[in-house]
């Protein structure tokens, strides 16, 4: 494992004047590339702390119980400004320079903004450890860190005196072996391991309507009260209650009408005893009045208003601050934000909110029979639906899919999809097919030599091969080539993991008691994900199977809108039998 330090050098982050986001994110990405971060600091943009603390970290003994670290990503003192001298103290501290990695930064930055080439980060060596200066903008972090990902581990690697293997297509990487055996997992258990190599990815900031359905990434304390001034609740009259008192339906108090008050204006004069305005809805509540009235319990003539009944101080009347007080904290950190938290946010003025971006989800269909939606079919050729339909789950649940189109059976060409991804800086790599026991099932063979698999063997029906582990630094879930398969498995880990990197909180599914109609024989030790149609019976969910169950035949995933769990100790079922039903939609008929 690389062990790893980042420090953000900032005068105001290190003052408190500024949140860090840039190491953050550094950190982010780096344990996605499967780091342990051993040290995190903000320090100001001084010279001499710069540099002792690079030569503290850098000459720490590694292998000890010390911290030390074979890697150093600094952000922030790279510009021209008068204080950015992170370069300055880093040329005082390595002891071989890698221009080559500083180049490559710059001109990779380059192809997004001009601006980069004003960078003046270096890169080098003291050592056995790595340092590298990159900005201290968080989207110049990402896109050098996109570039390094794929670079780091190698030449860690290399600094280290390890062996490597160089190939005909001139990439090195890690000599690996592909393990033949790996345990049968239960789902749980798989689940498990793939989220704990899973984590929240960094916030972003952007405007409201984009953060719907996404994780607040801030505290969101409220700068003014809501409502801003006392209003009115109802169409009405301004008044003074003490003008009312004994005022009824035989002995109405008459008023005199002073003026008309809309929404969104206010009213220039006070009302004194003895008046009255004419009052809209949300409209502010004049001086001196201390009640409204509603129209339907007074009565006009002309310029007068007959007041029908008493009416007690502060009726109708909605309080300044009595939805949202200023200074109040109206929506923590880790909020879902569903359209009632995007209406508070835009009543409270925000029109842009800090929330966890959506995660980047490469898609990559494998085999030589699979041929894009597009094209004709031809003899042995089947059209690659499996593409489009993990796609669209990315979309429902709240990533970026990214397409990677068709590899081949040939690990060169499965690579070379793989390394598109990585350039793309993708978040999660999903492919199907590829991962069984056939003789053309390269995906885990490229993930055994060039990453590093997790699991392969998962007890549940459909679904068994899948196989999940890092490439990159990247998770990759590689999910069974029959479509049916492959959107179970989606459901049941790939969605979990989506909506990790989202931050949220909770994944699971609702799931149900329902009643089978009909009666289902078991053949092996696995748990099985019947697909079923659900329905509200007599007070009681019924569970019908959605036709044959086979894990290529896609219309059953068509008709259905739940999964019956049928657990790895039950033998065959009779009909009427209650089971768990993992629900997937909740269509109209079916009621909660």
């Amino acid at each position: 494992m690389i062990r790893a330090a980042v420090i953000t050098i900032s005068d105001k982050g290190a003052a408190g004047l500024r949140q860090d986001l840039s190491g953050p994110l550094l950190q982010e990405m780096l344990r996605k590339m499967g780091a342990e971060i051993v040290h995190y600091a903000i320090i100001p943009d001084e010279r001499e702390q710069i540099r002792e603390l690079l030569t503290r970290l850098a000459d720490t003994p590694k292998g000890t119980g010390e911290q030390g670290v074979e890697l150093i990503i600094t952000t922030g003192g790279t510009g021209p400004a008068p204080r950015d001298v992170t370069p300055e103290a880093t040329l005082q501290v390595i002891e071989r320079e890698m221009p080559g990695l500083a180049e490559v930064l710059r001109m990779e930055g380059y192809r997004k903004t001009s601006l980069a080439v004003i960078s003046r980060g270096v890169a080098g060596i003291r050592g056995r450890t790595l340092i590298i200066n990159l900005p201290g903008n968080p989207k110049a972090v990402r896109e050098g860190m996109e570039v390094l990902i794929p670079i780091l581990p190698h030449a860690l690697q290399m600094l280290r005196g390890e062996e490597l293997e160089h190939h005909a297509n001139s990439e090195w990487r890690m000599k690996g072996k592909m393990t033949e055996s790996y345990p049968m997992l239960s789902v749980e258990e798989a689940q498990e391991r793939m989220l704990a190599l899973v984590r929240p990815l960094e916030p972003e900031w952007g405007p409201l309507l984009e953060a719907l359905g996404r994780v607040l990434a801030e505290d969101v304390f409220a700068g003014m009260d809501i409502p801003p001034l006392d209003n009115s609740a109802m169409d009405g009259y301004a008044i003074r209650a003490e003008d009312t008192i004994g005022a009824s339906q035989d002995h109405p108090v008459r008023l005199r009408i002073i003026g008309n008050l809309a929404a969104g204006y206010t009213f220039p004069q006070a009302v004194e005893p003895g008046t009255a305005v004419r009052i809209m809805t949300g409209a502010p509540i004049p001086p001196g009045a201390d009640t409204v009235i509603r129209f339907e319990r007074a009565r006009r003539d002309d310029d007068t208003v007959e007041i029908l009944e008493e009416v007690r101080r502060g009726r109708n009347i909605r309080r300044a601050g009595e939805d949202v007080r200023r200074g109040e904290l109206v929506l923590p950190r880790g909020t879902l934000l569903r359209p009632q938290e995007i209406g508070m946010l835009a009543a409270l003025g925000r029109a842009e909110a800090w929330a966890i971006r959506r995660p980047r989800v490469a898609i990559l269909a494998t085999g030589e029979e699979v041929i894009p939606v597009d094209q004709p079919l031809a003899p042995g050729k089947i059209h690659d639906a499996n593409s489009t339909s993990n796609a669209a789950q990315v979309l429902r649940y709240g990533g970026v899919p990214l397409p990677l189109g068709i590899a081949r059976d040939r690990r060169e060409e499965l690579s070379a999809k793989i390394r598109e991804g990585l350039e793309q800086g993708v978040d999660l790599f999903l492919t199907s097919g590829g991962v069984s026991v056939g003789d053309f099932d390269v995906v885990k063979e490229v993930l055994a030599a060039e990453g590093e698999i997790h699991f392969w063997w998962v007890n549940m029906k459909p679904g068994k091969p899948l196989a999940f582990g890092q490439i990159g630094g990247v998770p990759l879930l590689g999910l069974p080539g029959n479509p049916v398969a492959a959107m179970i498995s989606f459901e049941l880990f790939a969605r979990p993991a989506i909506l990790k990197m989202l931050g949220r909180k909770e994944w699971d599914k609702p799931t149900i008691e329902a009643v089978l109609e009909d009666a289902i024989e078991r053949k092996d030790n696995r748990r099985h994900f019947l697909r079923v149609r659900v329905q509200k019976e007599d007070g009681q969910y019924t569970a019908r199977l959605t036709g044959p169950q086979g894990s290529g035949i896609l219309n059953s995933m068509v008709q259905a809108n739940g999964l019956a769990i049928i657990p790895e100790e039950r033998g065959e079922l009779a009909a009427g039998e209650r089971v768990q039903v993992l629900m997937l939609d909740w269509p109209e008929g079916v009621i909660l």
